[in-house]
């Protein structure tokens, strides 16, 4: 499966990378994770995150070109051709992450336009991944207040409560105008987690690549011929 998930902060993103993991692990034998380490300021992986969101602060004050330069090269990373020879790739806000918070938090950054960014690396991932699924998370401003207030966490992305409506309408409008073909959003807003993952795997499945079929296919045939045996 390849899968692109974007979404403002608190809409239920994570929880909903958490909850296409295991499905893809309960359906198709397959484990896999989730490239998330896009969104200023938190933009590292692993034990030294912290260090690593300090360092970039400072960058974003001192020096904003070689943060635009490392963003870039990020973006651009992620089209390497091997990471689409696994099974599945799922990836979270990637480039739709600066073209959303860079114009209102960090106009120091400057460079390049991120919306001319977002066409230039849709077009190579259209050759690359024409079977990529772009899926919007979302939830009511109301809502995502009350969970920004309920649990506050250190260096949000998403800096202020006003500018919930704003960065709400910012990912709607990308995902409209991207280009890429299948497109799927959901809406967190009265739903519970299972409830959101139902809702996403009904619209995947008209999505679901041949491989993506025959491999839940043989995974029902394997746990079937398991069961039968123990």
């Amino acid at each position: 499966m390849r899968i692109f998930i974007i979404g403002c902060e608190y809409a239920g993103k994570t929880t909903l990378v958490n909850g296409i993991t295991d499905w893809i692990a309960q359906t198709m034998g397959s484990y896999t994770g989730c490239h998330d380490h896009f969104t200023l300021p938190n933009v590292g992986q692993g034990e030294a995150t912290d260090e690593i969101e300090e360092t970039v602060m400072e960058l974003l004050e001192k020096v904003p070109s070689f943060v635009e330069q490392f963003q870039r090269f990020q973006f651009v990373y992620h089209l390497q051709p091997v990471l689409y020879h696994r099974d599945d790739f799922l990836i979270e806000n990637w480039y739709y992450a600066d073209a959303v918070y860079v114009p209102l938090y960090y106009p120091n950054l400057g460079g390049h336009d991120r919306q001319y960014l977002a066409r230039f690396i849709e077009s190579d991932l259209k050759v690359l991944a024409p079977d990529m699924v772009l899926v919007l998370v979302k939830a009511s401003p109301d809502v995502i207040r009350n969970r920004m207030r309920q649990q506050p966490r250190p260096r949000c992305p998403l800096k202020n409560s006003q500018d919930i409506e704003t960065v709400l309408d910012r990912f709607q409008e990308v995902y409209t105008n991207s280009i890429i073909d299948a497109k799927i959003s959901v809406d967190t807003t009265s739903t519970s987690a299972s409830e959101t993952l139902q809702d996403f795997v009904r619209q995947v499945e008209p999505h679901l690549r041949p491989v993506d079929r025959q491999r839940i296919l043989s995974h029902q045939t394997l746990e079937q011929a398991t069961s039968t045996t123990r």
